[in-house]
């Protein structure tokens, strides 16, 4: 009997064993699809009110937010239809009965929904909408793009762009929308496999990858995998032709759905939570913005981590080559905080405009993360083709317009020395067409020291020094050049004053000799440090007349806006001016004649004049030479003009 119930036991565990085993070989049941729960955001929705983009088209106005809720439309109806749970962010106004997690209509003061609403809402469902009670495990956003001004031409920007961003972090540092790797690895996955989806199907015909950590919010800042699709340009003929056909429509909705299959499969369990021990380093400013040089030091700031900052990696991009032109430059950690990259244009073909830089992370746990994303302007600088010397048919009355359009209060201490803005304005013109100078060179240069007259600097309004001239750095008001003491507190110093600065000008320009006796107390200098002719551009006065390597540029900007003013004065403007009294008569020496077109439409005598002996009658060469210490000055808003060696 013994014998009997070993033989029942072992054949039992036998039995048992073989059980086991063939449970082990079957495959663990996948995540069913109604349990991958994806939330759609028609963009700019409800479409009730205007919002986004819209464009005009063979006479009938098509707006992107109707688009966008026909397409999240067909994207819901294949999803549902492949078994996945799916949630709209909030009500649309085209199809009002698909479910969403917002049941509330939108605000009656906004065109759209709150975009920080519809982020609380994809991460505290429940909140809005006691059915759903965990998070998504994806979001997709789904807009139309547009260029320009919104024409529609055939010649304009096409094909559909999928963004994604790889910002991690803590919003703000408020605990609000935190944000970890993971979630960023799956935006990027689902982001290729959604492009590689489109690309195996004849429509769209065009469609690329792209990051965006600039303005795309909700991409941004969802704490769940999120992107955000631009569907089609409705600024480009064939995209807009396209996107308007149901049959687009369904194919996009399919290559969607192909891609949750594919992304469900790689990620069927939701992300981790967040943990802040897993968060990067942070940084709190960039620069430049802008810059005209070629090669430019991109730089961030205030770059901290708890357990200290290893390393700063900046990945530079021109943007017309889009993303994939990227290059990545270690940063150099400069001072505390501070991070340095060189960046040079020649490794992007030379190409000027935008670009873009993700700057990332890595603290001493090794925790990596993109800290910020900024885009630099590399401007071509005109001003170093634009030559000094010449006519460059700038009139009188541009500059009384261009000054009148400043805002700016002309001085009245000038005004009391009978040189109102029109006098003011005609002795540049006479004083630039007698020494061959632009006249436009010279007014500009004069905005940009002065600060359009208003000084605040070195030098005083009373000096009559309209260039900064014997002004330098850290040097006090009483060692730059005073016109006014030398040649007289009245009309004859100011032009005296004018007339320095164009002989400056002409000295660094050209070797030709001057038409008027020098008055420039700085002439030397230039010659001796640079020597004549050492700068015939603009451009090439920056880091000679002024510290600034900029400095050629600024000015340019200035001068592109003085030529863009009407040559004509209105009658307001010419009820500023009152018919000055008759002044006397000036040697040839000393004001010019002018061209009658130069002068504005107040009468030929606006131009006070002078005396023969207000110029000293030395020539270039015995012009006496200021000590290199004498120093400029110029107002808050102006940039200070000074090199070390010369002005």
């Amino acid at each position: 009997m013994r014998k009997y119930a070993r033989k029942n036991f072992s054949f039992i565990l036998v039995i048992t064993l073989v059980l086991v085993l063939l449970v082990g070989m079957i495959p663990a049941q996948a995540k069913s699809n109604s349990d991958f729960v994806i939330f759609l955001q028609a963009g700019h929705s409800p479409s009730a009110k205007t919002s986004g983009a819209s464009v005009t088209y063979d006479g009938k106005t098509i707006r992107e937010d109707d688009l966008n809720e026909k397409l999240t439309y067909y994207t819901y109806q294949k999803l549902t239809a492949a078994g996945y749970t799916v949630y709209l962010t909030n009500p649309i106004t085209l199809y009002p009965n698909l479910p969403s997690v917002i049941q509330t209509p939108c605000p009656s003061n906004r065109s759209q929904y709150d975009l920080d609403v519809i982020l609380d809402a994809i991460h505290n469902p429940s909140k809005y909408n006691s059915k759903i009670t965990s998070q998504p495990d994806l979001v997709l956003s789904l807009h139309h793009n547009s260029s320009g001004d919104g024409t529609v031409s055939a010649s304009n920007p096409s094909g559909c762009i999928t963004f994604y961003t790889n910002w991690v972090g803590n919003r703000d540092g408020v605990g609000k929308y935190e944000r970890n790797q993971e979630s960023v690895q799956r935006s990027y996955d689902f982001a290729n496999i959604l492009n590689s989806s489109f690309q195996q199907s004849s429509y769209p015909s065009k469609s690329s990858v792209q990051l965006n950590n600039s303005n795309n919010h909700l991409t941004k800042y969802s704490r769940v995998p999120t992107i955000l699709l631009e569907a089609g340009f409705m600024t480009n003929t064939n995209d807009l032709t396209a996107v308007q056909k149901d049959s687009n429509m369904s194919i996009m909705a399919d290559r969607i759905t192909s891609a949750v299959n594919s992304y469900a499969a790689k990620y069927p369990n939701s992300i981790p939570p967040y943990s802040s021990e897993k968060d990067p380093p942070t940084a709190t400013w960039f620069q430049p913005d802008e810059t005209t040089n070629s090669k430019f030091i991109a730089q961030v700031g205030g770059v901290t981590d708890k357990s200290g900052v290893k390393s700063v990696l900046f990945e530079v991009w021109n943007c017309s080559a889009g993303y994939g032109s990227a290059k990545q430059y270690a940063g150099v950690n400069t001072a505390s905080g501070v991070w340095d990259a060189t960046v040079d244009i020649s490794k992007f073909d030379n190409k000027y405009g935008m670009y873009g830089v993700n700057i990332y992370g890595t603290d001493n746990k090794g925790n990596t993360g993109c800290m910020m994303t900024k885009y630099v302007n590399v401007i071509y600088d005109s001003s170093l083709s634009y030559t000094i010397m010449g006519d460059s048919g700038t009139t009188v009355n541009q500059m009384i317009n261009y000054y009148l359009n400043s805002g700016k209060t002309y001085p009245q201490y000038y005004i009391d020395r009978n040189v109102d803005l029109a006098q003011f304005c005609q002795i540049y013109y006479e004083e630039a067409k007698a020494e061959g100078v632009k006249v436009d060179v010279a007014f500009a240069q004069m905005i940009y020291e002065t600060g359009w007259l208003q000084f605040g600097g070195i030098v005083p309004v009373e000096y009559f020094n309209f260039a900064g001239l014997g002004a330098f750095d850290n040097n006090s008001t009483g060692q730059c050049a005073n016109f006014a003491e030398k040649f007289g507190d009245n009309a004859t110093g100011i032009r005296m004053g004018i007339r320095a600065q164009i002989q400056h000008l002409k000295c660094y320009a050209s070797s030709a000799s001057l038409v008027n006796s020098c008055v420039d107390p700085r002439w030397d200098a230039v010659v001796n440090i640079y020597g004549r002719g050492s700068a015939p551009t603009l451009g090439q006065l920056s880091a000679k007349w002024a510290t600034n390597t900029s400095y050629g540029y600024s000015i340019m900007k200035l001068i592109n806006s003085l030529n863009s003013m009407s040559n004509t004065l209105s009658a307001n403007t010419l009820s500023l001016f009152a018919p000055p009294e008759a002044a006397p008569s000036t040697s040839p020496e000393a004001a010019p004649s002018t061209s009658p077109e130069a002068a504005p439409s107040t009468s030929p005598e606006a131009a006070p004049s002078t005396s023969p002996e207000a110029a000293p009658s030395t020539s270039p060469e015995a012009a006496p030479s200021t000590s290199p210490e004498a120093a400029p000055s110029v107002s808050p808003e102006a940039a200070p003009s000074v090199s070390p060696e010369a002005e």
